[in-house]
């Protein structure tokens, strides 16, 4: 089964935004984006349809939902509180079963006497919807970008598991995960022969745990012959062992990673798409991440079949990796919809962030002073204008995009010394 897109409309930042998915996909865009509401959306779906089948019911109290990004599950409506009678929040689903496409819709609306109410369970029990619904094989598992695990971790029953790694709370059940992990012999072979293939040496002994003896679980690792705690290895290594961990375990249709390169080196980064890359081709897994780093963008889109979302405000405002990729490193992720250069000859590039918006702002003049049609020309401000680089970055994608367009850089004195500023032309 693999998914098509997913329409999500009137959820928390976003009016209506359809993803059309690729084996692997990424989410750009600034601060405020909708990035972050995209993921949740789809994982409150699912959690809705868990949730309506595990109750048997359409309608059950807020404290029962498996997964909400807030308190209140009536403000997560677009621009608006859930009401009865208002239009709900939706989430269509549309997949591909075996050359047979099929589509299920998860909405959610406040009920009576403030309840949640979704989808009917009798809509649960066959296709799609089954799938959606299912907890012993979750359809899509979150993780949040991984700061690090606590240093020690209780023994829960698998309800409380499964509800967390369901909430998102992956870094606090990790422990546990790898403990079920590994007393099942095939998953347990599957996880080691991925890890092996990513970090050759590395071992994770999760067998001095018993249930009916202790109380907290002691996961190790061993490299170079020394053995610790899970703990005390790298955040990049380990933010790579919780994601095999997950999806060796649940196998997940989904797997909605929110910013996993936060706290990664750019070695780790693209250490972490190769992990990325080898669960997706193994076990079919399609995978939704949100990202503001350059490196990790080149190296998913070097990986192939990878469709790149550009979001502002909540809605799609392009989809071309190239620009996604570029826009990062000029560090002007909010430019996407501004750099539209058609029609135009020039691109004017400056440090200060009035020359956008001030008709008669110094650079604006000097063009014109200069015999440039400021009409013809595009005026953008972006951190890099002085590295020589990240203009020749720019220069290659417009060469490439808009040949006919000449790009003019103005670079402020403020670092450069006498001699450098009187030899900028």
């Amino acid at each position: 089964m693999r998914v098509e897109s997913i329409t999500i409309k009137k959820f928390k930042a976003i009016d209506q935004l359809k993803l059309d998915l690729k084996r692997i996909n990424v989410l750009a865009g600034g601060n405020n984006a909708g990035k972050s509401c995209a993921l949740q959306a789809i994982h409150v779906a699912v959690a809705l349809a868990q949730t309506a089948k595990a109750e048997g019911a359409a309608n059950f109290a807020p404290e029962k939902l498996r997964y909400a990004p807030t308190d209140l599950f009536i403000d997560l409506k677009h621009r608006e509180r859930l009401s009865e009678g208002g239009a709900p929040v939706a989430i269509e689903f549309v997949v591909d079963d075996a050359g047979s496409k099929r589509s299920f819709n998860v909405t959610l609306r406040r009920g009576r006497n403030s309840t949640i109410s979704t989808v009917s369970p009798r809509d649960l029990s066959f296709g799609l919807g089954a799938a959606l619904a299912s907890s012993e094989r979750p359809f899509s598992v979150y993780v949040p970008g991984l700061a690090g695990i606590p240093s020690r971790e209780t023994y829960q029953g698998r309800l409380v598991v499964d509800r967390g790694a369901v909430r998102g709370d992956a870094n606090l059940y990790l422990r546990n995960v790898l403990y079920r992990l590994f007393r099942d012999p095939v998953k347990k072979a599957r996880f080691e022969e991925r890890l092996g293939k990513l970090f050759p040496g590395l071992q994770i002994i999760a067998s001095k745990f018993d249930e009916n003896r202790h109380e907290h679980i002691p996961i190790d690792y061993i490299r170079h012959g020394v053995q610790r705690p899970i703990d005390m290895v790298g955040t990049g290594t380990l933010q790579a062992i919780q994601i095999l961990g997950y999806v060796s375990f649940y196998q997940p249709a989904l797997l909605l990673l929110d910013e996993p390169d936060a706290h990664l080196h750019p070695d780790n980064q693209i250490k972490l798409v190769q992990a990325l890359d080898l669960l997706s081709n193994e076990d079919g897994l399609q995978i939704v991440l949100a990202t503001h780093s350059r490196h990790l963008l080149q190296a998913v889109r070097e990986t192939g079949d990878v469709a790149s979302f550009h979001l502002k405000s909540g809605a799609l405002v392009g989809s071309d990796p190239d620009m996604s990729e570029l826009l990062v490193d000029l560090g002007a992720i909010d430019k996407y919809d501004v750099l539209s250069l058609r029609d135009k000859d020039w691109l004017i590039l400056g440090e200060d962030k009035n020359v956008e918006s001030e008709v008669d702002h110094p650079l604006r003049l000097l063009v014109r002073g200069a015999g440039i049609d400021d009409g013809r020309a595009l005026f953008m401000s972006f951190k890099g204008c002085t590295e020589i680089r990240s203009i020749a970055l720019l220069a290659t994608f417009c060469a490439t995009h808009h040949p006919a367009v000449k790009i003019l850089a103005h670079r402020d004195a403020d670092f450069l010394s006498m001699g450098e500023a009187q030899g900028v032309s």
